[in-house]
């Protein structure tokens, strides 16, 4: 049985660190092509994570409703594949980006929909609650890692070499992952259909509604910070106006990523508490200097602190992972997933629509600082809703 959790521990891992390295590419790399195709036009930008955010949620639900019927690492072997499809999409239809930016967003919405409606289910699954603390605290220190080695690398190669080769390279990285996913053994596939109401039903009876609904507030709020990464692509590229300074800087924050997540990895229980809520109130603090100046050190200096959104991240995903094992409620959890997931896409449209308000009234420094601060506003208040709702409810 250990042999069995530890194999399905490395498989995960590597699963979904092949899948970040993917995401990694198209969240920093693309949208900045996209800014740079577009004449720099923010508005685009907005558009595209607009129509990404509403096919996540479509494509989410759809492969819910499967895990139901088909084993879930499936759906994850079926998401690799398609993702390679978008990235081959991206070198063979590179001059299509400029004009049909959405449809790429819709596209690679429905990509992530299908995995982590998958994932999550599979998750939840694989692993019992106390371990998938452990899977999250890993998984970020490893997305971390990715952090470090590769935006630079793929900066230098777009930079120096061309956009079909560093595509090319990323491709590789789906091929790998389809390998991590025969590494996990899962149990066969839950029979039935989603059953909302009944899940509502289950909720009022443990009297646990009231918990449900606080958390998905605080997942409300979690969705703002979605637009996080355009925005500071966006600043980046006006202060460097490179795609090696946009590399090297994902590089650096990278590192500095790994420390603080293995100190509150190993810290006392206290001092976690601690650590938790300086990662939830520093990034808003650090956003003040942006309002008087807009470059490589004050950039720097903010993308330092928003690391800590990494800390908050592990406890917000362990906590909406296991929500249904707070109640006794384990037979919905793909139901509760989705509540859940309604909250982030219900503040990701709200935050994206804030970026297209900033394309709209022009990208200056002032409306870019305080997008990003109101951005950082919400990740306190997340921050704060989590830390309560997890001494309250969690323990």
């Amino acid at each position: 049985m250990k042999s069995m959790d530890r194999r399905n521990f490395v498989g995960m891992l590597g699963l979904h660190s092949c899948f970040e390295l993917l995401s990694l590419f198209v969240r920093v790399f693309l949208i900045a092509q996209v800014f740079f195709v577009t004449n720099y036009n923010i508005s685009a930008v907005g558009l595209f994570l607009l129509v990404e955010v509403i096919a996540i949620f479509v494509f989410y639900t759809i492969s819910s409703c499967i895990c139901k019927k088909v084993r879930a690492i499936w759906m994850t072997r079926i998401a690799t594949v398609l993702a390679c499809g978008f990235l081959v999409l991206t070198i063979v239809w590179s001059q299509g980006l400029e004009n049909y930016y959405m449809l790429f967003g819709a596209m690679w919405g429905a990509v992530l929909g299908l995995y982590w409606g998958a994932q999550n289910f599979l998750i939840t699954k694989v692993f019992g609650k106390e371990r998938i603390m452990s899977y999250f605290s890993m998984a970020f220190i490893l997305i971390a890692i990715v952090g470090i080695v590769f935006p630079f690398t793929f900066g230098l190669a777009i930079e120096w070499g061309s956009w079909m080769i560093t595509s090319g390279f990323v491709l590789a990285v789906g091929v790998i992952q389809l390998v991590f996913s025969f590494i996990i053994k899962t149990g066969e596939a839950e029979q039935g259909q989603i059953r909302m109401r009944a899940y509502f039903h289950a909720l009022r009876e443990k009297n646990h509604l009231k918990p449900a609904v606080i958390l998905f507030i605080s997942g409300f709020f979690a969705g703002f910070p979605f637009i996080l990464i355009a925005l500071v692509t966006v600043v980046v590229v006006m202060a460097y106006g490179s795609n090696i300074g946009l590399g090297a800087l994902g590089s650096i924050f990278g590192a500095v990523g790994i420390v603080a997540l293995l100190a509150y990895r190993f810290s006392p229980s206290r001092i976690k508490i601690s650590l938790f809520s300086v990662a939830g109130i520093l990034p808003l603090l650090v956003s003040v200097p942006l309002f008087f100046y807009v470059g490589p050190w004050s950039v720097i200096v903010f993308n330092l602190a928003t690391v800590a959104q990494r800390i908050v991240a592990v406890e917000e995903n362990s906590t909406r992972i296991n929500a249904t094992r707070y109640w006794g409620g384990e037979e919905f959890i793909i139901e509760s997933h989705l509540f859940y997931e309604f909250a982030f896409m219900v503040g990701r449209v709200i935050a994206c629509l804030l970026l297209l308000a900033v394309g709209w009234f022009g990208s200056t420094q002032i409306l870019l600082a305080t997008a990003i601060a109101l951005v950082m506003l919400t990740l306190a208040v997340h921050a704060a809703i989590l830390l309560w709702w997890r001494r309250k409810y969690a323990n």
